[in-house]
């Protein structure tokens, strides 16, 4: 019995043993889930956090960009209160007190410059047509002359008018004074397919334009084709030779075959003592030109039309 009991005690610590292992392993079990539940944590916050400074970097990128726009609006409204003027200079007037409202129409102020000045003028559409911005052109106000170029040519007709204005910068000179009206030339046609000859030595019939030419001691008729012309001179586009002598002064016999006497061109004087008597006398004394090649050869705007002419000076 005693053997027995021996038996049943050692079993039963044998069998606490076993629940202590088997408890032993199931702490271990626990502390290894709790180990792995951790390592999943972290890199579940990381993850997070991540995600957080993306959301918040992104929110604070997006307040930036707003603000660099407020910015630069702000710059922009501010800049609208800036004018600047063109050019520098002296301020002759100003036509505006703080506060005033101001008009497009009216300046602000009159800034001038003496270095350089604007001369506005106006032409019709003909002559527009043949102007360019860098044009020459001539300025004269009384015994002053000075020389500019076009800036600007203009679009708009003004229905006023009905010409176009013209914009041009000449060199400020002294006596130059600003609002002055001076007088303007520019070449607004040109012709260099032409002969040049004076304007006088043409004649018309029935409207039909002809010249005398010399050949040897007569007269010749010659029918003409006429081009561009001012006060002075006219082409001849057809009818006349380069280096034939055309005949410039008349005389009541001067007709198709008349004989006649070649004055010295170079001798005016000499030519208005003999053109009188001899023409009176029925010889047909004449005065020659040489007809000249057309190149370069211009019509002023003042010959082509008297409101082209006028301009005004200013800064």
């Amino acid at each position: 019995t005693a053997y027995t009991n021996r038996q049943r005690a050692v079993e039963s610590a044998q069998d606490a043993v076993e629940d202590y292992q088997r408890a032993v392993e199931a702490q271990q079990d626990a502390s290894t889930n709790a180990n792995a539940s951790l390592q999943t944590a972290e890199a579940n916050r990381q993850v997070t956090d991540t995600r957080v400074l993306e959301d918040t970097k992104r929110v604070l990128d997006a307040q930036i960009q707003s603000s660099t726009v407020g910015v630069e609006q702000a710059q922009y409204a501010l800049d609208q209160y800036v004018s600047k003027a063109p050019i520098s200079g002296v301020v002759e007037s100003v036509n505006i007190d703080p506060h005033d409202t101001v008009s497009p129409s009216v300046a602000a102020m009159v800034i001038t410059n003496k270095d350089t000045m604007k001369i506005t003028f106006s032409v019709p559409e003909g002559v527009r047509d043949n102007l360019a911005v860098g044009q020459k052109l001539k300025v004269k106000k009384d015994d002053l002359k000075c020389k500019g170029r076009i800036t600007q040519v203009g679009e708009v007709l003004d229905a006023n008018t009905g010409l176009f204005e013209i914009e041009a910068a000449v060199s400020g000179e002294k006596g130059l004074l600003n609002g002055t009206t001076v007088t303007v030339k520019v070449d607004s046609y040109r012709d260099n397919s032409g002969i040049v000859i004076p304007y006088d030595a043409v004649y018309y019939s029935n409207g039909e334009p002809y010249v005398y030419v010399v050949e040897g001691s007569t007269a010749k008729r010659r029918d003409v084709k006429t081009g561009m012309f001012d006060k002075k001179r006219i082409v001849i586009a057809s009818g006349v030779k380069a280096g034939e002598q055309v005949i410039t002064s008349w005389s009541a016999d001067l007709r198709d075959g008349a004989e006649i006497e070649v004055v010295d061109q170079d001798s005016p004087q000499e030519a208005e003592e003999n053109e009188s008597p001899d023409a009176a006398d029925g010889d047909g004394a004449s005065e020659s030109r040489d007809a000249a090649d057309g190149d370069g050869a211009s019509e002023s705007q003042e010959d082509e039309a008297d409101e082209a002419e006028n301009g005004k000076a200013g800064d």
